[in-house]
């Protein structure tokens, strides 16, 4: 079983990486071929990231051998791993434990699997949010987070392999594909080579690639030899004669950038014109389940014409006839490409002047409701302190003066979530003069306080009481 993520068409994380989607649909394919039930999954949220990795959770207590393929942004903090979804943001510590995937809770979901569990880390591209994230923390804190991965422990029946060493960056490659993962679709088909030894030349390949300024690096605790395409000869296989040999398929690059092209098209016809064409490969498998799916939803099955043999207008009508239903500029753009002498060119061209008007409009409402949102939610006039003793807070987080928005968000989701949250100045309390905004709850008694903590700490993990005396 293996699962393959590619993120990079990030919401809030900078830079954007073209990659990881094309390295997950490539390595899917290698995958597929070497005999795996692959589910493969590309710019995806949090929420879809997390579904797909308990997917495989279940599925890993019955396979012989599990596979976990990530390709994407990822950072590090003091020592713990996290992987970005698409929807990932990172203004300070909080967003790193409920917007990112932290790879420990992975590796234990998989603690269970039946056989060989596999990680293979495309991750650590370099990430401009981490500066942002290091002048929110206190300084005492911002040299733990840092760019790249963590090494980590070693676990009986594991291997995890990074795209380059501890606390270093990955290139995300300047060609179709990562130098990792262009490596690995090198090495891992290789018949009869033992997976250790697959990794070894991939390390070598990348080093090579990158002039040795990103070494792979490998931690393993696999018991035994894993042999991912065992050598034909050792099965009574071998090479064929010349005049037997099977035509020639399609590279997978050539199926992978077809497949990029159609896939989000609602168009049966053209989904069953790519399965035909590349029926040998991964995609086709992905085609067919599209036209299953297009074919259900459908209130009736109308046929569809056979396209007349007329001329170049014709078969540009016809080509837009399967492709004017489709939000994907990059389809429309190649088809304007095609058939850039015709009248349809330019219906193409019109609707995606009108999509990108469509999207550049939404961005500025998300913005607009971002600015109302945070001119809406301000700080409520800071309660003094009371001359009596046990003026006690829960506190749910600590923000420098500097970074007041993020107190606010803070205190605001907390709200959505029925906390009765409120910020103080820390500075104007005596036992709590720490130069911070801190989002509480209170004041309370010291019991009412300790009665409060267990249930601030399901929104809050680290909730603590303190007294402002």
């Amino acid at each position: 079983m293996a699962l393959v993520i590619g993120n990079g068409a990030y919401d809030n994380l900078t830079p954007v990486l073209p990659n990881p989607p094309n390295d997950a649909l490539a390595v899917a394919e290698v995958l597929h071929g070497l005999g795996f039930e692959v589910d493969v999954a590309t710019d995806v949220t949090k929420d879809r990231m997390e579904d797909a990795l308990a997917r495989l959770a279940r599925q890993s207590r019955t396979a012989e051998v599990t596979l976990f393929f990530y390709a994407g942004h990822g950072l590090q903090d003091q020592g713990r791993n996290y992987l970005a979804p698409i929807d990932a943001a990172l203004t300070d510590e909080t967003d790193l434990r409920r917007r990112f995937v932290r790879l420990d809770d992975v590796l234990d979901d998989l603690a269970s699997a039946n056989g060989a569990r596999i990680l293979l880390l495309d991750a650590c591209r370099d990430n401009d949010a981490i500066d942002a994230l290091r002048a929110a923390v206190p300084a005492t804190r911002s040299a733990s987070v840092t760019r790249g991965l963590a090494r980590v422990a070693s676990v009986e029946g594991q291997l995890v392999a990074f795209a380059t060493q501890p606390d270093r960056v990955a290139a995300d490659g300047d060609g179709e594909n990562s130098p990792f993962t262009s490596a690995l679709m090198t090495h891992l088909p290789a018949p009869g080579v033992e997976l250790r030894t697959a990794l070894t030349r991939v390390r070598v390949d990348v080093a090579a690639a990158t002039g040795n300024s990103q070494i792979p690096e490998v931690s393993d605790s696999l018991l035994g030899e894993v042999y991912l395409k065992p050598d034909a000869s050792s099965e009574g296989g071998g090479a064929t004669d010349d005049a037997e040999a099977a035509p020639e398929k399609p590279a997978p690059s050539e199926a992978a950038a077809a497949w990029s092209a159609v896939k989000d098209t609602s168009s049966v016809a053209v989904l069953k014109t790519f399965a035909d064409r590349y029926a040998e490969s991964f995609y086709a498998d992905l085609a067919r389940a599209r036209i299953a799916e297009l074919e259900a939803q459908a209130s009736t099955d109308a046929p569809e014409p056979e396209a007349p043999a007329t001329g170049a207008e014709e078969a540009a009508r016809l080509a837009w006839d399967a492709v004017k239903d489709t939000s994907s500029v990059s389809i429309l753009t190649t088809f304007a490409a095609r058939y850039s002498d015709s009248f349809y060119a330019e219906l193409a061209l019109a609707r995606v002047s009108e999509l990108e008007a469509e999207a550049e409009a939404a961005r500025r409402a998300e913005e607009r409701a971002r600015e109302e949102q945070t001119a809406a939610v301000t700080p409520e006039p800071l309660p003094q302190p009371q001359a009596e003793s046990g003026h006690w807070f829960v506190i749910l987080g600590s923000f420098p003066h500097a970074s007041q928005k993020a107190a606010v968000d803070h205190r605001y989701r907390l709200r959505t979530e029925g906390y009765d949250a409120q910020i103080i100045d820390t500075n104007t309390y005596p036992n709590l003069r720490d130069g911070l905004y801190a989002v509480v709850l209170g004041p309370f008694s010291k019991a009412s306080a300790e009665a409060a903590l267990p249930n601030a700490r399901r929104a809050v993990g680290d909730a603590y009481i303190k007294s402002g005396h």
